[in-house]
């Protein structure tokens, strides 16, 4: 089946990508035969148990206040809102199985693509406003008319206003598309002009950009449209390498640019110009083999979302230790799924010694899961026994 499906979408069947497919099929076989073992059914009863339990306990306890599978509607109005509230690992859980882009690929053929992004802002999730891509002749470029404000510090450097509806640049109006459609004419030119080859897009501090366009990406349901991609590069982390930071004040791609390029105008902070200068730069200093070599596929961008919107999730699950534990230990909480309520329990009925094991548990990596720091302890257990006890 994976090579009839290798064969469907035109991606390469070579030995490297036989042999991991052959080793992915083999590990989810191990995965299966394990949980058909009787011990591992039992634990799984067990948990099961458990949280059924402790959810018969809380409704008994709390009564009508806490029952599960249950809201609130206001005026006959039933989760009007509640598409516009999903995150982006709702959407991607529910309509993309991102595990079908870790398919390890041949990268000597893939492609580079310069691209960048302008917004309406740095802080968390803001519209774009500007798409820019580029290699060679070809160049991509379309203005996005944003739903939220344009920040003053945003304008200032990119010379786009929005002023009753109209996106301004440098005081002219300029044709703008709604984000949907920009996505969609993005495609296309990544489809058409490119030989379907696999595309690895390239971004100066990448994370940035890569971020909010795969948000703005699965927000509008078009994972499946930009399979084209093989993931995304930084050429920052792979400038840093090339260059001597001692010659450097540092690794803007201004600064980068006015020292060792010869530029006849400054016009940065536009897309087009910015993916232009960054070109001429990797060029220079022929960045191409690095940046293919440090690329982050599209598969592990997606399982990083998911990461973070699970953390963003259950760190609420623990915010009553917020004055207590530090931000670092309150994140390993929330990726083991652990609450304050786990915590409590456990120190009622084991004491400091249950907790202690808690936390010092290794995962399969045979890492610590949350902490084995004295201080950390000591911290938690002075809280818990001044709260609880």
């Amino acid at each position: 089946m994976p090579f009839i499906l290798l064969k469907n979408l035109n991606l390469p069947s070579g030995l490297f990508t036989k042999q991991y497919i052959h080793n992915s099929q083999r590990r989810r076989l191990k995965r299966k035969l394990k949980g058909q073992k009787p011990e591992f059914k039992k634990k799984r009863l067990e948990n099961n148990q458990k949280r059924e339990e402790l959810r018969n306990s809380k409704e008994n306890s709390e009564g009508v206040t806490y029952k599960s599978n249950c809201n609130f509607t206001v005026d006959g109005e039933k989760e009007a809102n509640h598409s516009k509230e999903k995150t982006s690992v709702d959407l991607c859980d529910k309509y993309f199985d991102y595990s079908t882009c870790d398919i390890v690929l041949d990268l000597k053929e893939a492609t580079i693509v310069y691209f960048d992004l302008e917004t309406t802002g740095r802080d968390g999730y803001p519209d774009i406003t500007q798409i820019a891509a580029k290699r060679q002749d070809l160049i991509f470029n379309v203005y996005v008319c944003p739903t939220k404000d344009i920040s003053a510090g945003a304008s200032k450097l990119t010379n786009l206003c929005k002023v009753n509806g109209d996106i301004y640049h440098s005081y002219k109006l300029v044709d703008t598309l709604p984000i949907a459609t920009a996505l969609q004419a993005f495609k296309e030119f990544l489809n058409n002009k490119f030989n379907a080859t696999k595309i690895i897009l390239v971004a100066h501090n990448a994370a940035f950009d890569k971020r909010i366009l795969m948000h703005h990406i699965i927000q509008k349901n078009m994972q499946k449209d930009f399979l084209m991609l093989a993931g995304f590069a930084d050429s920052l982390k792979v400038l840093r390498k090339k260059i001597d930071k001692n010659i450097v004040s540092n690794y803007k791609l201004e600064t980068l640019a006015k020292q060792f390029l010869t530029l006849p105008e400054d016009r940065f902070h536009d897309a087009v110009y910015d993916v232009t200068v960054l070109e001429d730069l990797s060029n220079n200093f022929d960045c191409s083999e690095e940046l293919k070599t440090s690329i982050q596929f599209l598969g592990s961008c997606y399982e990083d979302i998911e990461k973070k919107n699970m953390i963003k999730r259950h760190l609420s699950n623990v915010s009553d230790l917020k004055n207590v534990l530090s931000e670092t230990i309150l994140k390993k909480l929330a990726i083991h799924k652990i609450t304050y309520t786990d915590i409590v329990q456990l120190f009622q009925k084991e004491g400091e010694k249950g907790v202690r094991k808690m936390f010092m548990e290794k995962n399969k990596d045979n890492k610590i899961k949350v902490t084995n720091r004295e201080k950390v302890f000591q911290d938690l257990f002075k809280y818990l026994n001044k709260n609880v006890i």
